[in-house]
Protein backbone atom coordinates (compact mmCIF):
# COMPACT_ATOMS: atom_id res chain seq x y z
CA UNK A 1 0.00 0.00 0.00
CA UNK A 2 1.48 3.76 -1.19
CA UNK A 3 0.12 6.59 0.48
CA UNK A 4 0.02 9.36 -1.99
CA UNK A 5 -1.27 12.62 -0.15
CA UNK A 6 -3.73 13.79 2.39
CA UNK A 7 -6.72 15.61 2.31
CA UNK A 8 -8.90 17.47 5.15
CA UNK A 9 -12.48 16.74 5.47
CA UNK A 10 -14.23 18.48 8.14
CA UNK A 11 -11.18 18.81 10.50
CA UNK A 12 -9.77 14.86 9.39
CA UNK A 13 -7.35 13.94 7.57
CA UNK A 14 -7.75 11.32 5.31
CA UNK A 15 -5.03 9.21 3.16
CA UNK A 16 -5.37 9.08 -0.72
CA UNK A 17 -3.95 5.93 -1.80
CA UNK A 18 -3.00 4.28 -4.83
CA UNK A 19 -2.36 0.77 -4.64
CA UNK A 20 -4.75 -1.80 -3.26
CA UNK A 21 -7.21 -1.35 -0.30
CA UNK A 22 -5.22 -3.65 2.37
CA UNK A 23 -3.36 -1.79 4.75
CA UNK A 24 -1.02 -2.63 8.05
CA UNK A 25 -0.45 -0.38 11.56
CA UNK A 26 -2.00 2.55 12.32
CA UNK A 27 -2.53 4.41 9.23
CA UNK A 28 -6.01 5.01 8.24
CA UNK A 29 -6.41 4.48 5.05
CA UNK A 30 -10.10 5.04 2.26
CA UNK A 31 -10.11 2.79 -0.96
CA UNK A 32 -12.67 3.76 -3.91
CA UNK A 33 -13.30 5.71 -7.21
CA UNK A 34 -11.81 9.42 -7.96
CA UNK A 35 -12.54 9.53 -11.57
CA UNK A 36 -9.32 9.18 -14.16
CA UNK A 37 -6.66 10.88 -12.35
CA UNK A 38 -5.72 7.21 -10.04
CA UNK A 39 -6.56 8.97 -6.39
CA UNK A 40 -8.84 6.58 -4.70
CA UNK A 41 -11.34 7.69 -2.15
CA UNK A 42 -14.01 5.13 -0.44
CA UNK A 43 -16.65 4.48 1.99
CA UNK A 44 -14.56 1.58 4.32
CA UNK A 45 -11.31 1.94 6.36
CA UNK A 46 -8.98 -0.82 7.36
CA UNK A 47 -6.73 -1.40 9.75
CA UNK A 48 -4.71 -4.32 10.52
CA UNK A 49 -1.14 -5.20 12.47
CA UNK A 50 2.21 -2.94 11.44
CA UNK A 51 5.07 -5.13 9.86
CA UNK A 52 7.71 -4.25 7.17
CA UNK A 53 9.79 -5.42 4.94
CA UNK A 54 9.12 -9.20 3.82
CA UNK A 55 8.45 -10.34 7.13
CA UNK A 56 5.26 -11.88 7.55
CA UNK A 57 3.42 -9.93 11.15
CA UNK A 58 2.80 -12.90 13.58
CA UNK A 59 -0.78 -12.28 13.70
CA UNK A 60 -3.06 -10.25 10.86
CA UNK A 61 -6.12 -8.69 11.86
CA UNK A 62 -8.49 -7.00 8.56
CA UNK A 63 -11.14 -4.84 10.35
CA UNK A 64 -13.28 -2.81 7.81
CA UNK A 65 -15.58 -0.15 9.53
CA UNK A 66 -17.95 2.24 7.71
CA UNK A 67 -17.24 5.74 7.23
CA UNK A 68 -19.39 8.23 8.20
CA UNK A 69 -21.58 10.13 5.67
CA UNK A 70 -20.08 13.32 6.57
CA UNK A 71 -16.42 12.25 6.04
CA UNK A 72 -17.49 11.06 2.69
CA UNK A 73 -15.87 13.73 -0.03
CA UNK A 74 -18.32 13.60 -3.03
CA UNK A 75 -17.66 13.67 -6.69
CA UNK A 76 -18.98 17.59 -6.82
CA UNK A 77 -16.30 18.41 -3.96
CA UNK A 78 -13.58 16.68 -6.10
CA UNK A 79 -14.50 17.85 -9.17
CA UNK A 80 -15.11 21.31 -7.73
CA UNK A 81 -11.30 21.07 -6.28
CA UNK A 82 -9.42 20.54 -9.30
CA UNK A 83 -10.69 22.79 -11.48
CA UNK A 84 -10.24 25.27 -8.64
CA UNK A 85 -6.72 24.08 -8.47
CA UNK A 86 -6.15 23.30 -12.19
CA UNK A 87 -5.81 19.71 -11.69
CA UNK A 88 -8.50 18.81 -14.32
CA UNK A 89 -8.13 17.29 -17.50
CA UNK A 90 -10.04 19.00 -20.05
CA UNK A 91 -10.96 17.08 -23.37
CA UNK A 92 -12.30 19.02 -26.54
CA UNK A 93 -14.33 17.79 -28.91
CA UNK A 94 -14.81 18.89 -32.09
CA UNK A 95 -10.92 21.18 -33.25
CA UNK A 96 -13.24 23.57 -35.50
CA UNK A 97 -12.36 26.85 -34.65
CA UNK A 98 -14.86 27.43 -31.59
CA UNK A 99 -13.10 23.82 -30.00
CA UNK A 100 -9.19 24.68 -30.91
CA UNK A 101 -10.02 28.58 -29.82
CA UNK A 102 -11.26 27.25 -26.09
CA UNK A 103 -8.21 24.77 -26.13
CA UNK A 104 -5.84 27.40 -26.79
CA UNK A 105 -7.61 29.73 -23.83
CA UNK A 106 -7.76 26.86 -21.49
CA UNK A 107 -4.53 25.74 -21.77
CA UNK A 108 -2.98 29.17 -21.56
CA UNK A 109 -5.07 28.87 -18.05
CA UNK A 110 -2.97 26.40 -17.03
CA UNK A 111 -4.76 23.22 -17.62
CA UNK A 112 -3.78 20.38 -19.19
CA UNK A 113 -5.94 19.99 -22.63
CA UNK A 114 -6.42 17.47 -25.24
CA UNK A 115 -8.09 17.90 -28.36
CA UNK A 116 -10.36 15.60 -31.10
CA UNK A 117 -11.61 14.99 -34.20
CA UNK A 118 -12.30 12.20 -36.75
CA UNK A 119 -10.42 14.88 -39.32
CA UNK A 120 -6.70 12.77 -39.55
CA UNK A 121 -5.39 16.05 -41.46
CA UNK A 122 -6.69 18.03 -38.18
CA UNK A 123 -4.61 16.00 -35.87
CA UNK A 124 -1.62 15.77 -37.92
CA UNK A 125 -1.60 19.13 -38.90
CA UNK A 126 -1.57 20.44 -35.00
CA UNK A 127 0.59 17.61 -33.87
CA UNK A 128 3.40 19.03 -36.26
CA UNK A 129 2.53 22.72 -34.73
CA UNK A 130 0.57 24.01 -37.65
CA UNK A 131 -2.64 25.54 -38.27
CA UNK A 132 -5.26 25.32 -40.49
CA UNK A 133 -7.31 28.13 -39.47
CA UNK A 134 -6.37 32.08 -40.37
CA UNK A 135 -7.78 33.03 -37.51
CA UNK A 136 -4.94 30.78 -35.44
CA UNK A 137 -1.30 31.40 -35.82
CA UNK A 138 1.31 28.58 -35.95
CA UNK A 139 2.86 30.17 -33.38
CA UNK A 140 -0.26 29.95 -30.94
CA UNK A 141 -0.54 26.20 -31.90
CA UNK A 142 2.77 25.77 -30.67
CA UNK A 143 3.25 27.39 -27.73
CA UNK A 144 0.09 25.33 -26.40
CA UNK A 145 2.02 22.50 -27.50
CA UNK A 146 4.57 23.34 -25.28
CA UNK A 147 2.44 23.61 -22.62
CA UNK A 148 1.02 20.21 -22.85
CA UNK A 149 -1.77 20.61 -25.54
CA UNK A 150 -2.19 17.21 -26.96
CA UNK A 151 -4.42 15.76 -29.93
CA UNK A 152 -6.31 13.02 -31.16
CA UNK A 153 -9.00 10.78 -33.20
CA UNK A 154 -9.16 8.36 -30.75
CA UNK A 155 -12.18 9.22 -28.40
CA UNK A 156 -11.26 6.48 -25.51
CA UNK A 157 -8.67 8.95 -24.07
CA UNK A 158 -11.91 11.04 -22.99
CA UNK A 159 -11.93 8.50 -19.80
CA UNK A 160 -8.88 9.62 -18.75
CA UNK A 161 -10.35 13.95 -18.76
CA UNK A 162 -12.35 14.96 -16.22
CA UNK A 163 -14.03 17.45 -18.26
CA UNK A 164 -15.72 17.22 -21.58
CA UNK A 165 -16.70 19.97 -24.00
CA UNK A 166 -18.35 19.13 -27.13
CA UNK A 167 -17.69 21.73 -29.89
CA UNK A 168 -19.67 21.13 -33.14
CA UNK A 169 -21.21 23.44 -35.33
CA UNK A 170 -24.44 24.24 -35.03
CA UNK A 171 -26.58 22.80 -38.23
CA UNK A 172 -30.14 23.49 -39.87
CA UNK A 173 -32.10 21.01 -41.15
CA UNK A 174 -34.15 21.49 -44.37
CA UNK A 175 -37.16 23.29 -42.60
CA UNK A 176 -34.64 25.68 -41.21
CA UNK A 177 -34.86 23.50 -37.80
CA UNK A 178 -32.21 22.67 -35.36
CA UNK A 179 -30.39 19.39 -37.07
CA UNK A 180 -29.74 17.20 -33.84
CA UNK A 181 -28.34 14.44 -35.95
CA UNK A 182 -24.77 15.31 -34.95
CA UNK A 183 -25.27 16.10 -31.33
CA UNK A 184 -27.19 12.67 -31.14
CA UNK A 185 -24.15 10.81 -32.63
CA UNK A 186 -21.35 12.21 -30.74
CA UNK A 187 -23.34 11.95 -27.27
CA UNK A 188 -23.82 8.09 -27.79
CA UNK A 189 -20.23 8.54 -29.01
CA UNK A 190 -18.47 9.84 -25.66
CA UNK A 191 -21.07 7.99 -23.00
CA UNK A 192 -18.63 5.06 -22.71
CA UNK A 193 -16.20 7.21 -21.53
CA UNK A 194 -17.55 8.72 -18.80
CA UNK A 195 -16.84 8.45 -15.23
CA UNK A 196 -17.95 9.81 -12.06
CA UNK A 197 -17.85 12.95 -11.63
CA UNK A 198 -17.10 14.00 -15.32
CA UNK A 199 -18.62 17.35 -16.09
CA UNK A 200 -20.11 17.61 -19.42
CA UNK A 201 -20.81 20.69 -21.25
CA UNK A 202 -21.89 21.35 -25.02
CA UNK A 203 -21.32 24.21 -26.55
CA UNK A 204 -23.51 24.61 -29.33
CA UNK A 205 -26.40 26.71 -29.39
CA UNK A 206 -29.46 24.28 -29.19
CA UNK A 207 -32.83 24.51 -29.63
CA UNK A 208 -34.97 24.86 -25.43
CA UNK A 209 -35.36 21.53 -24.19
CA UNK A 210 -32.87 19.63 -25.84
CA UNK A 211 -30.72 18.66 -23.18
CA UNK A 212 -33.00 17.31 -21.14
CA UNK A 213 -35.09 15.35 -23.79
CA UNK A 214 -32.18 14.00 -25.79
CA UNK A 215 -28.52 14.64 -24.72
CA UNK A 216 -29.39 13.06 -20.54
CA UNK A 217 -31.38 10.29 -21.59
CA UNK A 218 -27.97 9.80 -24.07
CA UNK A 219 -25.79 9.97 -21.68
CA UNK A 220 -27.60 7.95 -18.53
CA UNK A 221 -28.80 4.84 -21.03
CA UNK A 222 -25.58 4.43 -23.20
CA UNK A 223 -22.95 5.15 -20.34
CA UNK A 224 -22.79 1.74 -19.19
CA UNK A 225 -21.85 2.54 -15.70
CA UNK A 226 -25.24 3.39 -14.56
CA UNK A 227 -24.36 6.54 -13.65
CA UNK A 228 -26.69 9.13 -13.61
CA UNK A 229 -26.66 12.75 -14.19
CA UNK A 230 -26.69 14.97 -11.02
CA UNK A 231 -29.98 16.27 -9.65
CA UNK A 232 -28.63 18.21 -6.67
CA UNK A 233 -28.60 14.81 -5.01
CA UNK A 234 -24.65 14.89 -4.29
CA UNK A 235 -24.37 11.05 -5.32
CA UNK A 236 -21.36 9.07 -5.91
CA UNK A 237 -22.49 7.96 -9.01
CA UNK A 238 -23.01 11.22 -10.97
CA UNK A 239 -22.36 13.29 -13.80
CA UNK A 240 -22.56 17.15 -14.42
CA UNK A 241 -24.33 18.06 -17.52
CA UNK A 242 -24.65 21.57 -19.00
CA UNK A 243 -24.38 24.09 -21.84
CA UNK A 244 -22.40 27.11 -22.68
CA UNK A 245 -23.01 29.86 -25.48
CA UNK A 246 -20.92 32.24 -26.27
CA UNK A 247 -21.18 35.62 -28.43
CA UNK A 248 -17.82 37.03 -29.67
CA UNK A 249 -17.70 40.82 -30.87
CA UNK A 250 -15.46 39.46 -34.08
CA UNK A 251 -16.04 42.75 -36.06
CA UNK A 252 -12.67 44.25 -34.85
CA UNK A 253 -9.58 42.38 -34.01
CA UNK A 254 -8.54 44.42 -30.85
CA UNK A 255 -11.20 42.54 -29.15
CA UNK A 256 -10.06 40.23 -26.44
CA UNK A 257 -11.33 36.77 -26.41
CA UNK A 258 -11.66 36.92 -22.44
CA UNK A 259 -14.49 39.47 -22.92
CA UNK A 260 -16.65 37.40 -24.86
CA UNK A 261 -20.27 36.86 -23.24
CA UNK A 262 -20.59 33.58 -21.72
CA UNK A 263 -23.96 32.18 -21.22
CA UNK A 264 -23.96 28.98 -18.80
CA UNK A 265 -27.13 26.75 -17.43
CA UNK A 266 -26.32 23.58 -15.94
CA UNK A 267 -28.90 20.62 -15.43
CA UNK A 268 -28.42 21.28 -11.46
CA UNK A 269 -27.20 24.03 -9.39
CA UNK A 270 -23.79 21.78 -9.10
CA UNK A 271 -22.91 21.70 -12.36
CA UNK A 272 -23.84 25.51 -12.90
CA UNK A 273 -21.62 26.00 -10.59
CA UNK A 274 -18.84 23.94 -11.60
CA UNK A 275 -19.41 25.96 -15.09
CA UNK A 276 -19.02 28.98 -13.54
CA UNK A 277 -15.71 27.93 -11.56
CA UNK A 278 -14.49 26.57 -14.72
CA UNK A 279 -15.04 29.53 -17.50
CA UNK A 280 -13.67 31.97 -14.77
CA UNK A 281 -10.33 30.64 -15.19
CA UNK A 282 -10.09 32.70 -19.17
CA UNK A 283 -13.63 34.28 -19.38
CA UNK A 284 -15.00 37.89 -17.13
CA UNK A 285 -18.23 38.32 -18.66
CA UNK A 286 -20.28 34.87 -17.52
CA UNK A 287 -24.32 34.93 -17.51
CA UNK A 288 -25.72 31.88 -15.66
CA UNK A 289 -29.20 30.99 -16.14
CA UNK A 290 -31.35 28.98 -13.99
CA UNK A 291 -32.04 26.00 -16.54
CA UNK A 292 -30.63 25.06 -19.94
CA UNK A 293 -33.97 25.60 -21.20
CA UNK A 294 -33.54 29.11 -20.81
CA UNK A 295 -30.33 28.82 -22.23
CA UNK A 296 -31.77 27.37 -25.21
CA UNK A 297 -34.11 30.13 -26.08
CA UNK A 298 -31.48 32.80 -25.02
CA UNK A 299 -29.15 30.85 -27.81
CA UNK A 300 -31.78 31.06 -30.33
CA UNK A 301 -32.13 35.44 -29.79
CA UNK A 302 -28.15 35.71 -29.99
CA UNK A 303 -27.38 33.57 -33.07
CA UNK A 304 -30.76 35.02 -35.24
Amino acid sequence: MVCAGHESVWGRELSIIRGPTESYGNCFCVAGHRGSRGNRIAPVAAIGNHHRGNQEPERKVDRRIAMPPFLQPTMYAVTKRIIYDRSARIGIVGLGYEGLRLALLFSRANFVVQGFDPDVTKVKTLETRRSYLHQISAKQISEARDRGFRVSADLSQLHETDVILTCLPACLDQDGKPDMTGIREITFAIASHLHAGHLVIFENAIYPGATEEIIVPILEGANGMHLRVSRDTGAPDELFVGISIGRADLSTSAFDPRDELIILAGTDQFAANLMTALYRTVFTNIVSLSSTSKAGMTGETLHC
